[in-house]
């Protein structure tokens, strides 16, 4: 059975998705998913399964932080950081001034 319930006409759509969130969440900075949303024009399911492939090898095999910000209503923030690191090597100032 094929474990992937994907078609190759999907493959066009994941890939620009995924390219998309990619390159904007590659600056470091924390987002929520409505914020990677407003910014990309992907909906946020969609948004989160691609933060999700973005750490799989095959697709990069990138670290993807996130917190949680009780104060915000339970709200998750997500970080993109490049192969081999676990965190930005932004200060950390910068990092939590977004959040």
């Amino acid at each position: 059975m094929n474990e992937n319930p994907f078609t190759e006409k999907d493959k066009p759509r994941l890939n620009t998705q995924r390219e998309d969130v990619r390159r904007l969440m590659l600056d470091g900075e924390f987002r929520t998913l409505a914020e990677i949303e407003a910014a990309t024009g992907h909906p946020q399911a969609s948004i989160s399964a691609r933060l999700r492939d973005l750490r799989r090898p095959e697709y990069g095999g990138y670290t993807v932080n996130r917190i949680h910000k009780a104060e915000a209503c339970g709200t998750w923030y997500y970080q993109v950081i490049e192969p081999g690191f676990l965190f930005s090597t932004k200060p950390h100032a910068e990092i939590t001034a977004h959040v």
